[in-house]
């Protein structure tokens, strides 16, 4: 039988699975790693092909970090210093946010005007990035082949619902005007979007109010606002509620409180949040404590249901676990970690998010029709 040469690594795992418990504490879960010894050991003598050891490995430590949630992720040392400069970001992206779904990265929002809006929609599976594939690589190696200087070449291949197979987009970065906070006027009723969660945002929308304020209606739109900022979402919050709205950070051995103090600087009476599937972190936590803490009736879909806080932790062979350390829930309990959000008015379509929109879109205006608002001058 031809030697099979394994890491050091790899045959203290083996080695573990195959015998060693009396070395392993109480509580290590020996039967399960021996399966997983079992199950290398056999890849690794009996697959078709010749395996490398560190792939199974690199492949094991992704899957064990991207069952988790959608989020964490396992960073190998050898791409320590591209996953740190993919966080910062090149002075320009193509405006388009993706996230993983099992074994496909999908367009999870698109912002308007950017080059991204050109050719994808929310929905759309992205295959490949200047070549770069998913799940071959991770899914933010992905995301950071779509920043760069300007005019950087960017190739993504991806395919839509209604398509038969996939297309190609080639284009180079350039400036776009990034999204920020905006007040329109949906026959008269004030509609104020949300697109992002920041620290300047409780002073933008202080703005933007501040005209309209006397009216008793008031739609604040939060679909596909994704956000970690949860001070954001507080502050935020506190212009609508009489009471300070407060958080509880829990992670596995503590619990932190944070809280903002209540201003109540708009007697809107009649507050609508708008929500879908792709309400992401703060932007949930918002529109929770406006339905919990101001009576708001939230419109549309339950949101995705992840309000947790990422960590950096660093592993001992220079790699790291960019994982989920703590989750943000309200002082009464109430959790939303893979529930989301529940409308009080649900809007389904089964046809896709775009359509799913529009039906948002109608119900907001049927809503102002039946509260007769007068037009706008």
């Amino acid at each position: 039988m031809k030697a099979v040469k394994i890491s050091a690594a790899a045959a203290l795992l083996v080695l573990a699975g195959l015998g060693l418990n009396a070395f392993l504490p109480e509580a290590f879960p020996y039967p399960e790693l021996k399966v997983f010894g079992q199950a290398y050991m056999l890849v690794l003598t009996k697959f078709v092909d010749p395996v490398k050891d560190d792939r199974l490995l690199l492949g094991a430590q992704r899957g064990l970090l991207g069952s988790l949630d959608p989020f964490s992720t396992f960073v190998p040392a050898g791409k320590m210093e591209a996953f740190r400069k993919s966080r910062a970001s090149g002075p320009l992206d193509a405006g388009v946010e993706l996230r993983r779904a099992g074994r496909f990265a999908y367009a999870h929002h698109v912002f308007p005007g950017s080059p991204a809006a050109e050719f994808l929609k929310a929905g759309d599976i992205v295959e490949s990035v200047n070549g770069v594939q998913y799940p071959r690589a991770d899914i933010w190696e992905l995301q950071a082949g779509l920043s760069g200087p300007l005019g950087s070449s960017v190739k993504v291949v991806y395919s839509s619902r209604d398509a038969e197979k996939s297309s190609e987009a080639v284009f180079a970065l350039k400036p776009w005007a990034r999204p920020t906070v905006r007040l329109d006027l949906e026959d008269g009723a004030p509609l104020l979007r949300l697109p992002v969660l920041g620290p300047a945002t409780a002073s933008e929308v202080r703005d933007a109010l501040e005209p309209h304020e006397g009216r008793g209606l008031l739609f604040i739109d939060l679909r596909g606002t994704t956000s970690f900022d949860y001070n954001a979402a507080l502050k935020a919050a506190a212009l609508f509620l009489k009471a300070d709205p407060r958080l509880l950070i829990k992670s596995r051995r503590e619990e932190k409180k944070s809280s903002s103090r209540a201003e109540g600087a708009f007697g809107f009476s009649d507050l609508h949040v708008l929500t879908d599937r792709d309400t992401t972190g703060a932007a949930e936590i918002l529109a929770l404590l406006l339905q919990k803490g101001a009576g708001a009736k939230v419109i549309g879909r339950a949101t995705f249901g992840y309000i947790g806080m990422l960590q950096m932790v660093p592993l001992s062979d220079g790699g790291a676990c960019h994982l989920t350390y703590s989750f943000v829930i309200l002082p009464d309990g109430t959790d939303l970690t893979g529930k989301g959000v529940q409308p009080d008015i649900a809007v389904r379509d089964p046809l896709g998010a775009e359509t799913a929109s529009e039906a948002i879109d109608q119900k907001v205006r049927e809503i102002v029709r039946e509260k007769a608002l007068p037009k706008a001058a």
